[in-house]
């Protein structure tokens, strides 16, 4: 019924708003709080900001994603990829899986762990996939600044409580074998740039991205 309180998990049904207000953030809202976005909650706005205080790099990587995002994006399209998924979107209905497709995973990867039921679920991506399909992901890892990475991976793990910090060889292994392209896989503010970006704007290296496609 309309008129029936949400009872999801993470919804607090007694907050006096229509919209029931989650009471725990999301990582996603994290993020959009980061990027200056509207979807986000007073719950998402304090642990972002629990974030930044203890490491300021949080924002910076969060625009660097969707700055590599767009980059990614753009090179798919350069090599005739004309249908795109961001993880997450309602897949069957609009995807067609016989053509090549631009599979997206942004700001995902970290918050998985390292089990063999997420490399069993990224084997069934990739096998999905029709030939000449790409795959981009980016992740967290710790071969650029062990110790910052770590903290802010500790951070998202307090709030989200779920993750794992991956090294650049363990994020590869996503890839088994698909073709990584130039220029492999590096700090995201080092793939294929295509504008200069403030000093002041530039994270530290402790997000990693890549591109690959398959045979």
């Amino acid at each position: 019924m309309a008129d029936e309180p949400d009872t999801s998990p993470g919804i607090e049904p007694d907050v006096p708003d229509a919209a029931n207000v989650p009471a725990v953030p999301n990582v996603a809202r994290i993020y959009d709080y980061f990027l200056g976005g509207h979807t986000h909650y007073p719950a998402d706005i304090a642990a972002a900001r629990r974030i930044t205080a203890a490491s300021p790099q949080a924002p910076l990587l969060a625009r660097a994603m969707r700055r590599w995002l767009v980059r990614v994006v753009a090179a798919m399209t350069a090599e005739g990829i004309t249908q795109f998924l961001d993880l997450g979107a309602d897949l069957h209905t609009l995807i067609d899986l016989t053509a090549p497709l631009g599979v997206i995973v942004s700001g995902v990867v970290h918050f998985l762990p390292e089990t063999p039921a997420t490399a069993a679920q990224f084997a069934a991506l990739r096998e999905r996939l029709a030939p000449g399909s790409a795959l981009a992901l980016n992740s967290l890892v710790s071969d650029g600044d062990p110790t910052g990475a770590t903290t802010l991976f500790r951070l998202y793990q307090g709030e989200t409580g779920r993750g794992q910090l991956r090294t650049a060889d363990q994020l590869r292994r996503f890839f088994a074998d698909f073709t990584l392209q130039r220029p492999g896989l590096v700090p995201l503010d080092d793939w294929r740039p295509d504008a200069p970006v403030p000093p002041s704007a530039l994270p530290e290296p402790l997000i990693w991205g890549g591109l690959a496609r398959k045979p």
